[in-house]
């Protein structure tokens, strides 16, 4: 049973405002409890204290593992270091919040109930539920009418246009190898060519993957590869591949891995291929509901962002669709390696000369945390 709001938005998902479990002979007191959580919640300030410390313990640590900083520096790099969907947080930030400042969030956001709705899921009677619910939250006042939802940005409202090509370089002199992301903004989950973008998606990837066959298998340029196109529900996501390779062979590692993407827009795949990569598609899809909280959370997170009920069906019957010259037409129209960004982080003294070779812009990226 879950309680959502589409006023709390984050990292491109929706967040429960309250969720909790019971066995039926205590659903009455379950959904009480809820309730009361949910109109009325603590907030301990002890518990608020615990949890600023550890996301400050979170910050001193959040250049220790190279995986992460590419990850964060990439999305950086794309949509700009001031655009909401690359922020990062900082000792600053923690400073400024305290109880009070998460029970006024929480008061503008979730407790918005024009903007709210309830989703149950189980095993239970409709008008049991109904009266449960009325009983709990059937009273709670609605909002002012005069608070307006926020604006989603754009994602390019902060991009840097004149960075295209420009390779982003992290110096993480202890690494002996390579941590490379290549790749631009992507597009929503509502884009008409999704299902074919999936489906390129499916035959880069994986053991029998062109990325893996060619970077690891073939040239041995990888420890490991992948790439994709992950869009997001209300703005632009992104495209992003890359992978972990010697120093020595970065600049290496980025020409066979962008012409592994243009062999798609010289020729279409196979039809085995294609054929191949929609069956792994839609079984994948079909291995995300298999439980009452994963259909709670997509049918949830679908109605908040305005999507239709069957869009996950409808989704399926379009990639059954797919055909090889789909597939060459969205490589060639959106995978465009001219807008790509990339970001590199290693050992920046053995890094540098080797990626002077590709003959493209390289821009030093400091990630020392402010304090």
């Amino acid at each position: 049973m879950g309680c959502l709001s589409d006023g709390v938005i984050g990292g491109g998902s929706v967040k429960r405002a309250a969720e909790g479990e019971a066995g039926v002979r205590s659903v009455e007191e379950a959904v009480a409890l809820f309730s009361r959580v949910v109109r009325e919640p603590a907030f301990d300030a002890g518990r608020v204290g615990l949890i600023r410390e550890s996301v400050k313990g979170g910050i001193a640590r959040r250049n220790d593992d190279p995986a992460g900083v590419v990850k964060r520096e990439f999305r950086r790099a794309v949509y700009g270091e001031k655009s909401p969907y690359a922020r990062v947080v900082e000792y600053s930030d923690i400073r400024r919040i305290d109880r009070d400042a998460v029970m006024k969030w929480y008061q503008q956001t979730v407790a918005r109930t024009n903007g709210a709705f309830i989703l149950a899921v189980g095993d239970f009677s409709e008008d049991t539920m109904m009266a449960y619910l009325e009983k709990g939250l059937g009273d709670w006042p609605g909002a002012d009418p005069a608070v307006a939802h926020l604006p989603v940005p754009q994602s390019d409202e902060f991009r840097d246009a004149t960075k295209k090509q420009t390779i982003f370089l992290v110096d993480k002199p202890e690494l002996s190898q390579a941590y490379i992301r290549a790749g631009t903004l992507g597009g929503r989950l509502d884009d008409p060519d999704l299902p074919a973008l999936d489906v390129f998606n499916s035959i880069l990837n994986g053991l029998g993957g062109r990325l893996f066959n060619e970077l690891r298998s073939k040239d041995g340029l990888a420890y490991s590869v992948s790439a994709g196109w992950h869009p997001g529900y209300d703005h632009d996501g992104l495209f992003v591949g890359g992978g972990e390779t010697t120093g020595a062979r970065a600049a290496e590692f980025i020409a066979k891995f962008e012409d592994t993407l243009q062999a798609l827009d010289r020729e279409p795949p196979t039809p085995e291929e294609v054929e191949y990569a929609k069956q792994s598609t839609i079984n994948a899809f079909v291995f995300e509901f298999t439980s009452n909280e994963d259909i709670l959370e997509r049918k949830a997170t679908y109605r908040a962002y305005g999507y239709p009920e069957d869009f996950a069906e409808r989704f399926i019957e379009r990639v059954a669709r797919v055909t090889p010259e789909d597939v060459q037409r969205v490589a060639r129209e959106r995978i465009r390696e001219d807008d790509f960004v990339y970001v590199v982080v290693g050992n920046q003294k053995q890094l540098e000369p080797v990626l002077k070779t590709l003959d493209r812009p390289i821009e030093k990226r400091s990630i020392k945390i402010p304090k």
